[in-house]
């Protein structure tokens, strides 16, 4: 026999045994990736809320994106405006893309982008604009080949990990949720002073001095972005209104909090930009001097909603 051709058949029978072996496991996860996207849109498997800020920050992101609903009214800002959530507005189309850690300027970034426009836009405008705009966030939400295969693929997005769907369940399964959570630390906090004394007491010290100069320049420097962002979206037909969302009352009175109010007035003076009117007077309940209980998020957001009216 000819050496040649044993060799030539040897070779293809190698070829069609190692695609064999490619085969069954390929059709093996294409069997797996069914069930678990026809258990998903059937509701079977839970959405995370995600395992971590920036995984967290990426579902909101992508919810936002990739539904394109025709929101009335969105709300940007940092993780102060993320504690009200949209369905804190009842029936309202609301989007909240605030993002922990993070500033209005991103999310005035994704609203530029995004096609359909909402009637309003509410803009959280304090302190942390100087965190600027998150372009990795933005980055991962319109990746060109990630963001069509996320949009059209539901199970490929953030919040359908396997890991972070299976946390999900087994804190579902032990009756585990941030809302619990949270409102076991705030009765922890009403009721014992010294805690409470304890939580506040770094804000405070941090607050207690005035920005620097360079910080001034910093905050006035992203201002300048932010007045631009607000600008464009403006030019086609949106309503920007800015806001600052309250927090503990020590902290509030606090000379850089009280400076941080009159710098951002300067900047975005009130007979150029609307602001939503401060909220009367009150003791507002947070879980750490800056963010809002959620009880207390319902009640801003009705504040909000009272303001507006039917938008």
């Amino acid at each position: 026999m000819n050496l040649y051709s044993v060799s030539s058949v040897r070779k293809q029978f190698s070829f069609k045994h190692s695609l064999r072996a490619l085969v069954r496991p390929l059709l093996v996860f294409l069997f797996l990736m069914t069930c678990y996207h026809t258990l998903m849109m059937n509701g079977v498997v839970p959405s995370s809320e995600g395992l971590n800020i920036q995984q967290s920050n990426i579902i909101k992101i992508e919810k936002y994106v990739y539904t394109n609903s025709p929101y009335e009214m969105i709300l940007t800002g940092s993780s102060r405006t993320a504690k009200i959530e949209s369905d804190y507005f009842g029936q309202a189309q609301v989007a909240n893309i605030g993002i922990r850690g993070g500033a209005s300027q991103t999310g005035l970034v994704l609203v530029n982008r995004n096609h359909n426009k909402p009637s309003i836009v509410l803009v959280e405008v304090n302190g942390t604009i100087v965190q600027g705009v998150n372009r990795e966030l933005v980055e991962t939400a319109y990746h060109p080949v990630f963001s069509l295969v996320r949009r059209y693929l539901p199970m490929f997005k953030q919040e359908y990990q396997p890991v972070a769907v299976a946390i999900e369940i087994l804190k579902n399964w032990q009756g585990i949720s941030a809302e619990k959570l949270e409102q076991q630390r705030v009765n922890e906090l009403l009721t014992n002073p010294q805690m409470k004394e304890n939580t506040l007491r770094p804000v405070l010290e941090e607050r207690r001095e005035k920005f620097t100069v360079k910080q001034i320049n910093q905050l006035t420097q992203e201002a300048q972005i932010l007045k631009n962002k607000i600008a464009e979206i403006e030019s086609q037909g949106v309503r920007v209104i800015l806001f600052d969302v309250p927090g503990d009352s020590l902290i509030d009175k606090t000379p850089q909090r009280i400076q941080e109010k009159e710098l951002m007035k300067q900047l975005f003076p009130p007979e150029n930009y609307e602001w939503l009117p401060e909220h009367p007077p009150r003791e507002w309940i947070t879980t750490d001097g800056i963010h809002l209980a959620r009880s207390e998020a319902r009640k801003y957001a009705s504040f909000i909603r009272n303001y507006l009216g039917d938008f």
